[in-house]
């Protein structure tokens, strides 16, 4: 999903907040 995650951000001029937060939560559900 990260992946995913990402390439819809290089489409966004900004950083979306929820996906980064999105991110966080999938990297520690993976650790």
């Amino acid at each position: 999903d990260a992946m995913l995650c990402w390439g819809e951000d290089e489409d966004k001029p900004e950083v979306d907040p929820f996906a980064a937060l999105e991110d966080a939560l999938s990297l520690a559900a993976m650790s």
